[in-house]
């Protein structure tokens, strides 16, 4: 008889989402990824068969070494020929983990922590209990199908103490910080044992002076820097983009391609590295700890010149970067209900394409694995991204005979300063609570994520959002009637969303009231208030236009099944079609 083993580790989220760089955010995700693939390998060995996700397929993508991402999920299902067999196999892939662990672990003390630790108290024993009881392992022996037996075992878990004492980490504030000084009495010790640790880096911008990190958030900062040696792979996290970057990316698009620009670039020194962005935007060039500068005089200089670049495309660059969280419905009763075989070769076939479409879109990809994907994107790239990675996720499926396979999505507007763990936090959050059970899955959930909170929100199901036979998503032809000049009837502009949000605000408290077709009149109305043309028929026409506008406004406004109206999706029109500029929102 044949038995599974059912296999977890965590915590998951919080170890990526605790992030204060991207760097902590690529590199966290891609060592989760590398212990869950020493776990299915220890399972291999034992003669297990893995059925979900395809061990075949993500085996051949770690070992290429080509992906720096993510690829292999904390959770796995694999096959054997008898219960012994499965219990013997999980130790051995909870051992393998745990070793790996360890492994890395013991590469970032030596490194970066060893010299420094004699002159810290009792920093040995603080990273000592902080890697050795940090990973929660639980498998259990059952059905292929049964999702529940992983719920039940975690249960039963008795976690050690997850808030420690004294000052405690920047990075995962539960956790006590390695020097175990208490700042308001040993700020002076405490202060010299992370200077000292900051001796030990090749980039000192890889920790900032206020940054005072535990053993966890220190193994997942420094990692990359000894990934080649352990684990055979090369990840240059100098290389990967910051939030700044992506926000940067479409301004420094629109001046690589003008010929004014040019020579202005080729005399920018900074600019030949990878990150531009905080050469390319005002508020980071301006800021002395964000982009430091050895002599103040050169601030100036960059400044004239961005002030240059700016003026040749009559333009700025961005502070608003997206973050897309995408998450297959119902995956457990897809399993259930489906042959193993055919939901993986599914699943395998939609994260090996899932990558592409992010990179085709100028983003990178945090990770991409079975039936997930994280990535960060340009503004102006991320809304037909999701569009097009939610068409694969179900081609994928229908592929293999499966017709009822849909994918959600949330997207963050980011501004580049906001926290990433704050800015991950909302994502599931509207990921799980908005599109997933306020609007019934295969939805897309968006919100805009400012310094001062989140300003608006808005979601619909995919089919509404951009519907099969459409080219372009709901919100696309508003935004260019936004950004068209001359002042049409049929054109939207800044102080009409304004005014149609401040005159109509009552009409957001009671859905009963009007009706769709009520509402595209009463705002067509305001639309064409003293604008028609004498001419009659003129006027006709002008009306119909302004009246089909308004109607694609209001389908974006009211939700379908309450009829309730809702003026963030104009807000949120207004601040595409501005490429979320900052000033040009309220």
């Amino acid at each position: 008889m044949t038995c599974h083993l059912h296999f977890t580790f965590g915590p998951v989220q919080c170890f990526v989402a605790q992030a204060r760089r991207t760097r902590d955010l690529y590199s966290g995700s891609f060592l989760l990824s590398w212990l869950a693939y020493t776990a299915m390998k220890a399972v291999d060995a034992a003669g297990g068969e893995i059925t979900l996700p395809g061990f075949a397929a993500v085996k051949k993508l770690v070992e290429a070494k080509k992906v720096k991402h993510g690829v292999a999920p904390n959770r796995f299902v694999a096959a054997f020929a008898d219960e012994q067999q499965v219990e013997q196999a999980a130790k051995a892939a909870a051992n393998a983990l745990q070793k790996e662990w360890r492994t890395i672990a013991e590469a970032v003390w030596e490194k970066f922590a060893a010299k420094a630790a004699p002159s810290g108290n009792d920093t040995a024993a603080i990273w000592k209990r902080q890697i050795g009881n940090f990973w929660e392992i639980a498998w259990a022996i059952g059905g292929e199908s049964e999702t529940v037996l992983l719920g039940r075992r975690k249960n039963w878990r008795t976690p050690p103490l997850t808030i420690e004492g004294g000052d405690h980490c920047t990075l995962m504030g539960q956790y006590q910080e390695l020097s175990g000084f208490v700042r308001s009495k040993e700020h002076v010790k405490q202060n010299e044992f992370w200077k000292k640790i900051r001796g030990q880096l090749r980039n000192k911008l890889n920790l900032d002076d206020d940054e005072r990190l535990c053993a966890i958030a220190l193994v997942k900062r420094f990692f990359p820097e000894i990934a080649n040696e352990i684990v055979g792979y090369e990840l240059d996290a100098d290389r990967w983009p910051s939030t700044v970057d992506l926000a940067a990316k479409p301004f420094f698009d629109k001046i690589k391609s003008n010929e004014k620009c040019v020579e202005t670039l080729r005399d920018f020194p900074k600019f030949k590295g990878d990150h531009f962005g905080q050469y390319m935007n005002r508020a980071a060039l301006a800021n002395r700890k964000a982009t430091p500068f050895d002599d103040e005089d050169e601030r100036g200089k960059y400044r004239d010149m961005l002030r240059t670049l700016e003026k040749a495309v009559n333009d700025r660059g961005g502070n608003f970067y997206a973050l897309l969280l995408m998450d297959g419905d119902s995956m457990g009763k897809l399993i259930q209900d489906k042959p193993a075989e055919t939901v993986t070769g599914a699943l395998t076939a939609f994260s090996a394409e899932a990558p592409k479409i992010v990179h085709k879109y100028d983003g990178v990809c945090v990770y991409a694995g079975g039936d997930d994907l994280f990535a960060l994107l340009p503004l102006d790239m991320v809304l037909d991204c999701s569009v097009e990675v939610s068409k694969e996720y179900k081609k994928s499926f229908r592929k293999h005979q499966i017709s009822e396979a849909t994918i959600s999505a949330a997207v963050i507007f980011a501004h580049y300063s906001v926290p990433l763990r704050q800015v991950i936090a909302q994502a599931h959050h509207f990921l799980d609570d908005v599109a997933k059970d306020a609007t019934e899955r295969d939805a897309i959930a968006i919100a805009v994520l400012k310094p001062g909170g989140e300003t608006c929100s808005w979601a619909k199901r995919f089919d509404r959002f951009q519907p099969t036979d459409a080219a372009e998503n709901c919100f696309k032809p508003l935004i260019d009637k936004f950004r068209e000049e001359g002042g049409d009837i049929d054109t939207l502009s800044s102080k009409f969303l304004y005014n149609l949000r401040r005159r109509f605000a009552v009409l957001e408290k009671d859905p009963s009231d009007f009706t769709a077709d009520d509402l595209v009149s009463l705002f067509t109305a305001e639309l064409i208030h003293g604008k028609l043309d004498k001419k009659p028929e003129k006027a006709r026409q002008e009306r119909e236009m302004a009246k089909t506008l308004i109607g694609k406004l209001v389908d974006i406004c009211l939700d379908a099944n309450t009829q309730k109206l809702d003026f963030d999706g104009a807000r949120l029109v207004r601040f595409l079609a501005l490429d979320g500029k900052e000033g040009n929102d309220r």
